[in-house]
């Protein structure tokens, strides 16, 4: 047996140099005999660099490889997008401009009275394409609403003998993206779980719909176990309609689809269903899945299993031996931002109205002839893909929002991400239940009226808020949507004003500054900060002193018929207006609810 003692190895030497000493060493300290010469021109020496060279490399391509693994340290940017999707981030692909513009629409004068025919007043479809003159083309993402009161509306056409107007002009305002709609045809073969469709197009912005050749519609999910999505219908109550224009429709979805991009490609993933297992119907009965008791004469105690009821539904219905036709948004330009006045016409319009049987056909093709786009401001958006700091950020941030309501203030933030035309919800507020011994949250919610105004949102408004939010609610949580209170305040504070100061114009200042404060809605349960009032007033020249600043209650007429005691809500030292956190305060005529008296 040897004696030999062996000196523990150095795992720490990773490069060149260092390996090859350690080796150089080694072989002195155990071989002295048969290894005497490390000459650079040796035999010995090539086989020691040999042997070094090897560990040098495989030490390079550990180190890139675990490097590689992690988001933080990686620096190849199809690696990050990788590792970006497994924390739930999405990758956009082509970017895309966003921005709003104004559309034009003449329409024919009332036969009673002064104004247009409001029967003449289209609508203005989404999806409708404007273009520019070099070609840039742009998509209507939203209904333009030519009937809506705020809407601008001068006369267009005056009649010479009557001098009355004939016709007039409507101006509304539209958001638009970048893009132009283009049809693609992929023929799918046999059945595959996880089918995946590849289109090799890297100007895809967005998949606005999937038909095979049967007619079936294949929906686009976040995930493939998502089998709902909430779809847009018109709300056609004039009551609730202006404001909440759209109701959200929950609507199951057994084929669907996710997409995958990356730099140059944007793969369609459908699930792992076929076609068989919807010929049955979609929901069974549950008699039909409890009990199975075939031959025996004796009924087991099995758990009742929900998901039996969907068991052919899992994960989506893939295609299979038809053909896809895939209409996308893909952007016509590398260049897809645009000046002032660039937007100018409707290259492919569609209007409908709110009762198109009152509408001739000749009429209608007038209306649609007289469309016109202007963009009052330009139309920008990231003209570029996001770099590589730019998807590790938003991969890290995008995993702990996690899409889903956790705190209170995740409700809040969901529910402000609610598309608009769902219902204008102004504020939100969130607030755990303290007489719910489960997770009640109360959601207190308001809307505003065409002048800005605070109201309280109408019960469609509130409909579409439970179905957004159940998206992202945890299970256990329960949510009551209620009305926050509106409480219309008024402000009156005097004034001394110093010589030679004009009374008049101190007084002016001091009047706007103040109502400058209130031109932003406060929050709902937002305290009111009364040493604001004394800062702003101290500031300006000529104001010797604030002798008293007084909060008021306003009801009745046009007011809300709430009130609040102030005087209980305000802190010991005077300096602030609390109230309970569903009560929101409101200036609601500054012009007469803010006044001011010079001593």
């Amino acid at each position: 047996m040897s004696d030999k003692k062996y000196v523990s190895i150095n795992y720490t030497s990773r490069d060149f140099n260092t390996l090859k000493s350690d080796l150089v060493a080694y072989a002195r300290r155990y071989y002295p005999d048969t290894a005497k010469d490390f000459t650079e021109a040796s035999f010995g020496s090539l086989l020691l660099d040999s042997v070094a060279y090897v560990g040098d490399i495989l030490s390079f391509y550990l180190d890139y490889q675990f490097n590689e693994s992690l988001l933080a340290s990686t620096n190849d940017y199809s690696n990050a997008l990788r590792i970006a999707k497994q924390l739930g981030y999405k990758f956009k692909g082509s970017p895309s401009a966003h921005g709003l513009t104004a559309l034009y629409a003449v329409v024919p004068a009332n036969t009673v009275g002064l104004g247009p025919n409001t029967d003449y007043l289209p609508i203005l479809k989404e999806n409708t394409s404007l273009g520019t003159d070099n070609g840039t083309s742009f998509i209507l993402t939203e209904d333009v609403r030519f009937d809506d009161p705020n809407n601008t509306v001068v006369a267009a056409e005056i009649n010479t003998s009557t001098g009355i107007p004939s016709s007039y002009a409507i101006k509304a305002y539209g958001n638009v993206v970048s893009g132009e709609f283009q049809t693609i045809e992929k023929v799918v073969g046999s059945f595959e779980k996880y089918k995946r469709v590849v289109l090799d197009d890297p100007t895809i912005s967005e998949i606005i719909s999937v038909f095979d050749s049967e007619g079936n519609e294949y929906f686009e999910v976040e995930y493939l176990s998502q089998d709902v999505i909430y779809k847009s219908e018109v709300n056609s109550d004039p009551s609730t309609r202006e404001q909440t224009p759209a109701v959200l429709i929950p609507q199951s979805v057994p084929r669907r689809f996710i997409t995958e991009k990356d730099q140059n490609t944007t793969a369609l993933v459908f699930g792992h269903g076929s076609d068989n297992s919807i010929t049955s119907n979609l929901i069974p009965d549950p008699s039909e899945v409890v009990l199975e008791r075939y031959g025996r004469n004796y009924v087991t105690d099995e758990s009742f299993d929900p998901s039996n009821l969907i068991k052919t539904n899992t994960f989506g219905v893939g295609p299979s031996n038809t053909t896809l036709t895939v209409k996308v948004r893909k952007n016509s330009n590398l260049s897809v931002n645009v000046p002032v006045g660039t937007l100018k016409f409707v290259t492919q319009g569609r209007l409908d109205f709110n009762d198109v049987s009152k509408v001739p056909t000749a009429q209608r093709a007038t209306i649609l002839s007289s469309l016109e786009v202007y963009n009052e401001e330009p139309i920008s958006g990231v003209s570029y893909l996001p770099s590589l700091e730019d998807i590790k950020r938003s991969a890290l941030d995008n995993f702990a929002a996690q899409n889903r309501a956790v705190t209170p203030e995740d409700y809040e933030s969901f529910i402000y991400h609610m598309p608009g035309r769902f219902g204008s919800v102004k504020r939100a507020r969130a607030v755990r239940d303290p007489d719910s011994l489960k997770r009640n949250i109360n959601l207190y919610v308001l809307s505003t009226n065409a002048l800005n105004q605070f109201e309280l949102a109408n019960s469609v408004t509130k409909t579409n808020i439970k179905n957004w939010i159940n998206r992202y609610k945890m299970i256990n949580d329960t949510i009551d949507i209620l009305d926050g209170r509106i409480v219309n305040i008024g402000v009156d504070f005097d004034i001394v004003v110093a010589e030679p100061y004009n009374k008049f114009e101190v007084l002016t200042n001091s009047l706007r500054k103040v109502r400058e404060i209130y031109s932003r809605s406060l929050f709902i349960g937002e305290p009111i900060n009364i040493y604001d009032i004394y800062a702003v007033l101290n500031r300006i020249d000529g104001v010797a002193d604030v002798v008293n600043v007084k909060y008021v209650n306003k009801t009745g007429g046009n007011y809300s018929s709430d009130a609040l005691n102030l005087k209980r809500y305000t802190t010991t030292d005077g300096r602030r207006i609390i109230p309970p956190e569903n009560v929101v305060f409101e200036v609601k005529f500054p012009l007469t609810d803010i006044n001011g008296a010079v001593r």
